[in-house]
């Protein structure tokens, strides 16, 4: 035998190949309880409240006019730096503006 050969071996590139392992059995659910009125989907549905995200596809129309008309003057405004909370006095009242408008559509 060679000495390539006994290497191989050695490693198991060479043995017989392992058979593949077999998938576990699938699992049966429980059946409920004979007194048990709840259904699993009965309790998915109470454990999960609605989920709501606001975002400004969804915000009111005040809100996207705040926004727009606050944004629109820092991109033009020389005086405006927004990242050190520095404003002309005209972006200091569109800032506050758009601060106090509520994102969410009252009723």
């Amino acid at each position: 035998m060679s000495v390539i050969r006994q290497l191989a071996e050695s490693l198991e590139l060479l043995s017989e190949p392992k058979p593949a392992p077999q998938p576990p059995a699938p699992v049966t659910p429980a059946q409920p309880a004979a007194n048990d009125s709840t259904t699993p989907e009965d309790e998915q549905q109470d454990s999960t409240p609605p989920r709501h995200t606001l975002t400004a596809a969804t915000a009111s129309p005040e809100w996207r006019q705040a926004r727009d008309l606050y944004i629109n003057h820092l991109m033009g405004c020389r005086a405006c730096h927004a990242s050190t909370s520095r404003y002309c006095a005209t972006g200091a009242d569109l800032r506050q503006q758009y601060t106090i408008t509520p994102m969410e559509r009252t009723p």
